[in-house]
């Protein structure tokens, strides 16, 4: 059965409304999964593209950490810091290869090691706040982990911290 068969906006909510106060993200899906088999308008399409795309991930992240009680928000809080921190991981990796590359001329500018040493501090204490946000919503969520443990271990190669971040 079909609630609200002309209804899309209302449908759309329904399912939002089964994820978030009924925890039930198959239910969701469904219900999402027969409102794309209509046609609908590109932004209707969009959305619940979207919206399906984020219960899928909700689902893989609650079979992977166990967790399955955190709502749409936090997981859209955690896909948008999830976004910055790779933005910023491979920003700060470039300034590292471009700080390595500065030290290996002739005759490295100070200002210029200085300027690229300010930026490149001041993204991993960025980097670091992501990855303590994102830890607070999934702790220990394995491909988050892996992605700064790979970023430590390669760029800055602390073998200490690694080893510490993949003990817990």
């Amino acid at each position: 059965m079909i609630r609200w068969p002309h209804e899309t906006n209302l449908r759309v909510s329904y399912a939002i409304f089964l994820l978030e106060r009924l925890n039930n993200p198959a239910q969701a899906l469904s219900q999402l999964i027969k409102i794309s088999e209509e046609s609908n308008s590109l932004e209707r399409e969009f959305t619940v593209f979207r919206f399906k795309n984020i219960i899928k991930d909700i689902l893989l992240v609650g079979n992977c950490t166990g967790l399955t009680d955190n709502t749409l928000s936090d997981f859209i809080t955690y896909d948008t810091f999830f976004k910055s921190f790779k933005e910023k991981i491979k920003s700060t990796s470039a300034l590292v290869t471009e700080f390595w590359g500065v030290l290996l001329e002739s005759k490295p500018s100070l200002r210029r090691i200085i300027k690229i040493g300010f930026k490149i501090s001041s993204q991993m204490k960025r980097i670091e706040h992501y990855f303590q946000v994102m830890e607070k919503i999934y702790s220990s969520f394995i491909p988050t982990v892996q992605l700064y443990t790979h970023f430590v271990l390669q760029v800055f190669y602390d073998r200490n911290k690694a080893q510490s971040l993949v003990d817990k």
